[in-house]
């Protein structure tokens, strides 16, 4: 038996074992319904559109999250590290605000390069799809340059019981000289094999990426295969592991990702381990 609450599966036997076997599926679906009959959701995009994050695709939904991200570059020469620290916070019924920090090294060279203020709106939703886009601001702190304004427009929808799809396509444009950005298409999609969040949910995500002055004159092409790990119970806490390929002419070999992502709205972070 399972409620489906912002989001996320809880099964009632894994959140209150002596009481397994009280309600049947049907009566637990009624009584969900009732306590969301209770509030006004009419605005509010569904939980059912929580769909589990990405590493590289940008997520539709509207989050309450303190995530981080880790990524390790293996390359010709010296090796690069990618340290970012998000935080995002819900705006009224369709907003989320968003401020990211962001480390870089490599070598001899170790910087907090830049912070990022952005904001998400949610454009269409239902039980079915959401659709969202943003733009976020990148300005230096200890990196050269002007900054990088950002904008992107974020897809999510279950494709069936067991697979999710999710997309993004997002436009980078350096504020010095925008010529030299480029766009990126993105998407992934989820194998959602159980209805317990404290479970392994494998993942593909494929990307391409074309700047705008064309450096080798083809997408550059990368498949990214990952795996969620629920932390928690409720799912709230929990961490992604990949390594990302590149499928055309790159300029590092491979990298590997790790990300870290507490739901606080859900939970607090040492709750329901």
């Amino acid at each position: 038996m399972v409620i489906k609450y912002g989001g996320h599966a809880m099964g009632l036997a894994e959140q209150m074992p002596p009481q397994e076997g009280a309600l049947t599926d049907a009566e637990i679906e009624n009584v969900a319904a009732y306590i969301k009959s209770m509030v006004d959701t009419a605005d509010f995009p569904p939980g059912e559109m929580n769909l589990m994050l990405p590493t590289r695709v940008k997520k539709a939904f509207l989050e309450d999250e303190v995530v981080y991200k880790g990524r390790f570059t293996k390359q010709d020469g010296e090796d690069a590290y990618k340290n970012v620290v998000e935080f995002e916070k819900r705006v009224g019924k369709r907003g989320q605000a968003i401020i990211e920090l962001v480390h870089n090294s490599q070598g001899s060279v170790s910087e907090l390069s830049e912070a990022e203020i952005g904001y998400k709106h949610a454009l269409s939703y239902s039980k079915q799809h959401i659709l969202s886009g943003a733009a976020v601001l990148a300005i230096p702190v200890e990196a050269d340059g002007d900054g990088e304004l950002q904008t992107y427009l974020a897809f999510g929808t279950e494709m069936s019981p067991s697979w999710t799809l999710q997309s993004s396509f997002r436009l980078k444009f350096p504020l010095d000289k925008a010529s030299d950005g480029e766009a990126e298409l993105a998407g992934i999609v989820h194998y959602v094999h159980s209805p317990w969040p404290r479970r392994v949910f494998p993942a593909l995500e494929l990307t391409a990426t074309q700047p705008f002055k064309s450096r080798n004159g083809d997408l550059e092409w990368t498949a990214l295969p990952q795996v969620r790990i629920g932390l928690t119970r409720g799912g709230h806490v929990a961490l992604n592991l990949g390594v990302e390929i590149p499928l055309s002419d790159q300029s590092w070999d491979h990298r590997t990702y790790l990300t870290l992502l507490w739901d606080f709205a859900d939970g607090g972070f040492f709750q329901g381990w």
